[in-house]
């Protein structure tokens, strides 16, 4: 082998290190993506998924207020968590005289054809759990539901 194509091997093989390295650190950023498409925050993903598509989770994130899903979607956890931020306040108020607060939930299903799969949702002792609401044809597939705040259900269908 001539040093001229030994140079250029050497070259071409950091190059590629190189590449490799830096679409590692980008991938790092990213929280979610949708039709392959990688998005830094969970909400961002959301907002971008349509009907009947995946946004699937590249890490695990904290959420601050109940979410609530609104859209015939698959949320594929792919084995990370959703967590209630323990700083975060998760108490609704109700009542016209007698006000009484309760915990709200960490996620909300207010959609038909919902599928949850391979996912942890955390309540961190903070929030109630799931709430399905007037909602059809949800799936939990592999969801396992922790730390529901004391006195509140893990799961709630109304």
């Amino acid at each position: 082998m001539t040093l001229k194509k030994l140079l250029c091997t050497i070259l071409a093989i950091c190059m590629i290190l190189s590449t490799m390295g830096t679409v590692a650190f980008a991938e790092d950023a990213n929280v979610a993506t949708v039709n392959g498409k990688y998005f830094e925050s969970f909400a961002q993903a959301y907002t971008a998924a349509q009907a009947g598509d995946t946004v699937k989770l590249l890490a695990d994130i904290k959420l601050t207020g109940k979410f609530t899903i609104t859209k015939a979607i698959t949320i594929d956890g792919d084995g990370h968590s959703i967590t209630a931020d323990e700083n975060a306040i998760w108490y609704t108020v109700s009542g016209k005289l007698n006000l009484k607060s309760y915990k709200t939930h960490l996620i909300g299903v207010n959609s038909n054809n919902v599928t949850l799969k391979n996912i942890v949702l955390n309540n961190n002792n903070n929030a109630a759990g799931i709430n399905l609401y007037c909602a059809q044809n949800v799936v939990f597939d592999n969801v396992s539901i922790i730390n529901a705040n004391k006195g509140s259900a893990a799961l709630t269908v109304n």
